[in-house]
């Protein structure tokens, strides 16, 4: 009888250890969206036009993990460029990857910019953005 309360015991103490020790780990990928669904509710929007600030410097940003992260690597890599040198966006980013057997890590350099200067959109501004947007659909090279 008591060789059966030590293995009962056992038993339990084996259960509570296992189900007790359970680790939850929660991960949020933060990216900004961007979009509005505003469709069939009669709302409209103005558009907000924005300047850009643009450095001449290049900034590097990178990011270490599993090879199983690979899109959230790169996320990382643009938003920790971002914050170090508190800038908005990144603009021509140009990737880099070195995977070893322990994960891999990215790298990403790009010109920060900054936004300043919002305003409601003019005539004059549509009359630009209509040309940009037929240049960038043409066949026209544009060199990078």
């Amino acid at each position: 009888m008591n060789r059966f309360i030590k293995i009962v015991m056992l038993i339990l103490a084996t259960t509570v250890l296992f189900t007790g020790c359970v680790t939850v780990t929660s991960r949020t990928l933060a990216e900004e969206a961007k979009i509005a669904y505003m469709r069939d509710t009669g709302v409209f929007h103005i558009p907000v036009i924005a300047e850009l600030e643009v450095s001449q410097t290049k900034i590097t940003g990178t990011a270490s993990g599993t090879n199983e992260n690979f899109e959230l690597l790169r996320v990382r890599a643009v938003n920790n460029a971002l914050a170090a040198n508190n800038a908005d966006v990144l603009l021509e980013p140009r990737f880099s990857y070195e995977s070893t057997a322990r994960g891999m890590t990215v790298r990403v350099t790009g010109f920060p910019a900054n936004y300043k200067n919002f305003r409601s959109i003019t005539e004059r501004d549509t009359v630009l953005i209509n040309n940009t947007y037929h240049l960038l659909r043409s066949n026209v090279y544009i060199p990078r």
